[in-house]
């Protein structure tokens, strides 16, 4: 009895270990994806920066 004890409690653990492992990689792509959001609006943000200066200059020298 001792010995399926053991391993019901070795199975536990196992297990455990598995839910905070995918814990663990459910957080990491959640930050992901922040992270590409982030850096797709720093990227749309400089895009429009430069548009808006050209057209600034460009209607200086009309």
């Amino acid at each position: 009895m001792n010995k399926k004890k053991g391993k019901k409690k070795k199975s536990l653990h196992y297990e455990e270990i598995y839910l905070h492992i995918n814990s663990l990689k459910n957080k990491s792509t959640f930050n992901y994806k922040l992270l590409v959001l982030y850096d797709l609006a720093l990227f749309c943000n400089l895009f429009f920066y430069i548009c808006n200066t050209f057209s600034f200059f460009w209607f200086l020298f009309l």
